[in-house]
């Protein structure tokens, strides 16, 4: 195999999100993640972030590169509440299993990780 100049592709080229996909081969785990990802922009982070999930996507990104502090204190904030949960009573319907607490947070180390975004 041999790579031809046309053959090149500047990353610039994708959104965010056409990254973060590109970064995961299997099918089964790119819908998870993309699930994963979709309920912490539209839902846990929907005071921070607004629009479509893309668009949504697109502002954790700029987030992340242009105010990489901030958006550590974000993730931190999610990780303590995420945190509470897994000390609820097992019976509670907000518990959260602790075995799961970290399938939060590998979708979005994907998202950032395929975007060169270091936290």
């Amino acid at each position: 195999m041999k790579l031809q100049r046309d053959d090149m592709v500047r990353a610039g080229d994708d959104t965010p999100l056409e990254l973060f996909s590109q970064g995961i081969r299997s099918e089964w785990t790119r819908d998870k993640y993309t699930r994963t990802l979709r309920q912490v922009t539209c839902e846990f982070f929907e005071e921070w972030l607004t629009g479509t999930f893309e668009e949504r996507v697109v502002q954790l990104v700029r987030c992340g590169r242009d105010k990489p502090d901030w958006t550590r204190d974000l993730l931190i904030s999610l990780s303590r509440k995420l945190r509470e949960r897994t000390e609820l009573d097992v019976n509670d319907e907000d518990y959260l299993n602790p075995a799961s607490f970290a399938n939060y947070f590998k979708p979005i180390k994907k998202l950032f990780d395929m975007n060169d975004i270091h936290i």
